[in-house]
């Protein structure tokens, strides 16, 4: 019976050791974009730094989140990156004056409107001629950096 039992327990002993334990998952760490698409975040990542499909690991449209590879040496510097991207829009006002232009240079305002919108929001403006014409226009306003002053 000793026999039996060390034989079994031999047995036993050898299966374990010939089954080699799974490798645990890599680290990861998901960061959700609040005002920025995943999409447009990782286009911009991918012009810093070339090797980024070695941090970002998955990207979820669903909830607008970046997956990084925690354990990834530019882990931190995309991160800071992401960080600075990931700002709300800024408000901008468009003022515009639409005006009918005659054949002989003479204008007549049409219109005055004025766009409440966030930065890089598409905005439309629609007004109609005195011939009865529909016309729309599609604004983006986008914020620049100010001119450096001389």
């Amino acid at each position: 019976m000793r026999v039996r039992t060390l034989f079994a327990a031999a047995l036993v002993g050898t299966s374990l050791w010939a089954v080699s334990p799974e490798p645990a998952p890599p680290a990861t760490e998901e960061v959700p974009m609040q005002y920025v698409d995943v999409i447009d975040a990782f286009q911009s990542l991918q012009a810093k730094f070339p090797d980024i499909k070695e941090v970002v690991t998955a990207m979820r449209l669903d909830s607008n989140t970046l997956t990084l590879l925690s354990t990834h040496q530019l882990t931190g510097p995309v991160k800071k990156l992401l960080a600075e991207m990931d700002v709300r829009p800024k408000h901008v006002v468009v003022n515009a004056v639409i005006s009918e232009v005659a054949a002989n240079g003479e204008e007549k305002v049409i219109s005055r409107p004025s766009i409440y919108a966030l930065d890089g929001a598409a905005s439309d403006i629609a007004f109609q001629a005195r011939d009865g014409k529909q016309f729309k226009v599609k604004v983006t306003a986008r914020s620049v950096a100010p001119a450096p002053k001389k």
